[in-house]
């Protein structure tokens, strides 16, 4: 970010706006934060103008998981991890398609999703994550993914997350690792 500010923009200097923003929103101090959401916006306004496929779900998934959250509602991150997901898919960056759909389904849970819809969505996406063999993805979703069937009763002894198909003491050991 300091490289674009002294010598001007380039089509990367979105990602570095947007990481800087990252990093002045985990201080925690409202100031910084205020600073950090701007240059977050900043990051993004400027992959839209460079429009930067290549960039597109790097940048959102770090707006939408370390920036937006602080200073809008958490269910405006929802479209930016849409938008996310499908510039990586499209692109074929199966790291950043994966980490903008678990924030989505995470998100989404969060903000109290229809649980019949999110059900749904969380499937689908835990699919995906599987197709992708994106392993850390696949562990995160799926601890959604159980937490929503649990809430709806429809796990073997709610609150436990433990079904015919999954055992929760091997799902926690796995998340450790």
């Amino acid at each position: 970010a300091l490289v674009s500010m002294e010598n001007g923009n380039t089509h990367l200097s979105a990602h570095g706006y947007s990481f800087y923003g990252a990093m002045l929103c985990g201080t925690g101090d409202e100031s910084s934060i205020k600073q950090g959401h701007e240059f977050g916006l900043l990051g993004q306004e400027l992959n839209r103008i460079y429009d930067n496929k290549n960039l597109t779900a790097k940048i959102n998934a770090v707006f939408g998981w370390f920036i937006n959250h602080w200073r809008r509602h958490a269910r405006e991150s929802v479209p930016i991890f849409e938008e996310g997901y499908r510039a990586g898919h499209d692109l074929g960056d199966y790291t950043y398609c994966g980490l903008n759909l678990m924030e989505m389904v995470a998100t989404r849970f969060h903000i109290g999703e229809n649980l019949d819809k999110l059900q749904e969505t969380a499937h689908k996406s835990l699919e995906m994550m599987r197709r992708f063999k994106y392993e850390e993805g696949i562990l995160i979703v799926e601890t959604e993914y159980m937490k929503i069937l649990a809430l709806r009763d429809l796990t073997d002894a709610p609150p436990s997350f433990d079904s015919e198909h999954f055992r929760e003491a091997e799902h926690i050991h796995n998340l450790s690792r």
